[in-house]
């Protein structure tokens, strides 16, 4: 995982606002305009749930899932109540992580985690490991205490009391099954600062392709959409002879190749480890591709099926070598390394870009 260095001397240190604003804010999701020259922050009466005003990503989500799950302050009756959604790893069965990141410091010493198992592909963890960001790398937290990963209950960690702005949470499973979780709570340890008012309720309806919701707003409300973007795993149509046992990959609205500019065989079946999008910023003159691994451990890449067959090292026969067509980075008459390794590889038999990738059968759920 990529670690992004946080410079502390560049962010502003927050003032707080009274102790009845941030527990109302924070305690119902509906959050209260700012005012001008607030106080500085004050100890809560009780334990405040900072999740709730933190964002959650990870190293991967299964498409049915989200991350915003694990911070929607739902109370879930079992480890197999997902009726307020859920975080899921399916199909990945290795070491995963999520993250929770803050706009500002925040001050904790205990969380509770409820697990989430379906009694399919997403079962109880076997053991989970809480870090911190010291400014430089994730560190483990110190002392600590609990880190139970039993069902149908909160399980509570506490440790050392740590100022910072990032959480990251690693768990690893039985190698057979997938991990879950149903909520993930973090709570205040001293006074809690201000964050911007969050409208927090979800949605009343949709209703004619909008999302509604009611309530009497307030200057300085403010409404967050997100909109997950996973990598996901699309599965052919068992129908379809040609296409069986396939799969797609997608991000977004966008459909991806595989092809042998890339990497030397695309005829491999796809590995199980988590699927990431990465932009290159030189490849194909910006796009986003998407990094994971074939079965047997080595790199895969896949570019979007819009930017396909641009470093075959084929003549475009609807332009051949008009001085006036701006060609593709990498294409026929782009030059450069890529074209050289395209070069190489066109004398190769078998496709060039596939969408279609085989599956590693030992590694689905």
């Amino acid at each position: 995982m990529a670690q992004d260095e946080v410079n502390g001397g560049e962010r502003q240190e927050a003032f707080g606002i009274g102790r009845r604003k941030v527990l109302a804010g924070l305690a119902t999701g509906l959050g209260l305009p700012l005012a001008v020259g607030v106080a500085a922050a004050e100890p809560a009466d009780g334990p405040v749930n900072l999740a709730k005003v933190t964002k959650a990503h990870g190293g991967f989500v299964s498409g049915d899932t989200s991350y915003a799950a694990l911070n929607n302050s739902a109370e879930p009756s079992s480890s197999a109540d997902a009726s307020h959604g859920a975080y899921g790893t399916w199909p990945q069965t290795g070491r995963q992580w999520v993250l929770y990141e803050w706009e500002q410091p925040v001050s904790t010493d205990s969380v509770d985690l409820y697990w989430w198992q379906d009694a399919q592909g997403i079962a109880l963890p076997t053991s989970a490991q809480l870090s911190f960001w010291d400014g430089k790398a994730f560190v483990p937290v110190r002392n600590a205490r609990g880190g139970g990963v039993a069902g149908d209950r909160f399980n509570r960690t506490t440790f050392d009391r740590i100022t910072t702005w990032k959480l990251k949470l690693e768990f690893v499973g039985d190698g057979q099954k997938s991990v879950g979780m149903l909520q993930w709570k973090v709570y205040n340890a001293g006074p809690v600062a201000a964050f911007a008012p969050v409208v927090g309720k979800g949605v009343d309806r949709a209703e004619k392709g909008y999302a509604v919701i009611t309530r009497e707003w307030r200057e300085g409300d403010k409404v967050e959409l997100e909109l997950p973007m996973a990598v996901q795993r699309v599965t052919a149509d068992e129908r379809e002879e040609a296409t069986r046992g396939k799969v797609a990959l997608r991000y977004g609205p966008l459909v991806y190749n595989v092809e042998r500019a890339d990497q030397r065989r695309i005829d491999l079946p796809i590995g199980t480890d988590p699927l990431v999008p990465e932009w290159p910023g030189d490849l194909l003159g910006g796009v986003v591709a998407i990094r994971g691994r074939w079965a047997d451990g080595s790199p895969l890449t896949a570019i979007p099926n819009y930017a396909r067959m641009n470093r075959t090292g084929w003549a475009i026969p609807e332009f051949p070598g008009r001085a006036n067509v701006e060609y593709a980075p990498g294409s026929v008459d782009a030059g450069g390394a890529q074209q050289a390794v395209a070069q190489e590889r066109r004398r190769e038999r078998g496709p060039q870009s596939l969408v279609w990738i085989a599956q590693d059968r030992k590694g689905q759920a």
